[in-house]
């Protein structure tokens, strides 16, 4: 029997058979496709190359709606106007080429600096003057968040307190409207399934404080302030999914 997406995509994460397995590109930021490999599928299937990059973090492209109906892509994004970077929203794009010599289109605020090796630097709020928070190696293909990459052994992680009434992991008005508004335009337009994932700062699944060096550490030095910090954040997650309701 014929499902349309919709259909299909419930009957599988039901542990039901469907027609047949669902399809799944682009609809969530861990099952995107790069924006040069976009553009080059593109080619190849003789449609334009015009690709946005929707996520400047791994430089993700969209799968545009000529691609969703070439491959019955059953799957469909919903995600806030920022994702990867939250400094840079999805509009006013403009074009720019990759290290590779793909042209893509990026949002109009994506900015970059030159170091002298030939690496891409990322300022905070794409300001020059301000210090860099990530980088892409010359010829790489995403970026690195300094911050992650973080090993200064003199970490101290913030009180739990400080956590809890800091807004830390907890969806904002804006972000909750704009999903709103764009899952119920999308619900109405097409009989696809839509894919609310995790991005940024307000994401359901484990926490992390510090770089990932540091988190390791805490966890083996500090276990009941990893524990008390796992239990809030359950518990911003549980007020999250109230709000995503």
């Amino acid at each position: 029997m014929f499902m349309n997406s919709r259909e299909r995509v419930l009957k599988a994460i039901n542990h039901e058979e469907p027609d047949r397995v669902p399809i799944d590109l682009g609809g969530t930021v861990v099952s995107g496709i790069m924006a040069s490999a976009l553009v080059r599928l593109r080619e190849h299937l003789g449609l334009d190359r015009k690709v946005k990059v929707i996520e400047t973090y791994q430089m993700l492209g969209e799968v545009a709606w000529d691609l969703v109906e070439h491959f019955d892509i059953d799957v469909l994004p919903v995600q806030p106007e920022s994702a990867g970077f939250e400094h840079i929203p999805n509009r006013d794009y403009k074009p720019f080429t990759l290290f590779d010599g793909t042209d893509v289109l990026v949002p109009g605020v994506f900015d970059v600096t030159v170091s002298p090796d030939g690496d891409w630097l990322m300022h905070e709020a794409c300001d020059p003057t301000k210090p860099v928070i990530a980088r892409m190696p010359k010829d790489g293909y995403y970026f690195d968040k300094l911050d992650l990459l973080d090993d200064a052994p003199d970490f101290t992680p913030p009180p739990l307190e400080k956590l809890r009434t800091s807004g830390w992991r907890r969806l904002t008005p804006e972000v909750l409207e704009h999903v709103r508004q764009q899952a119920r335009t999308l619900r109405e337009a097409t009989d696809k399934a839509l894919v609310l994932t995790n991005w940024g700062e307000a994401t359901l699944g484990p926490p992390r404080i510090g770089s990932f060096t540091q988190w390791l550490v805490l966890m083996a030095t500090e276990p009941e302030y990893v524990d008390d910090l796992m239990s809030l954040a359950a518990e911003i997650a549980l007020d999250n999914l109230k709000l995503y309701w």
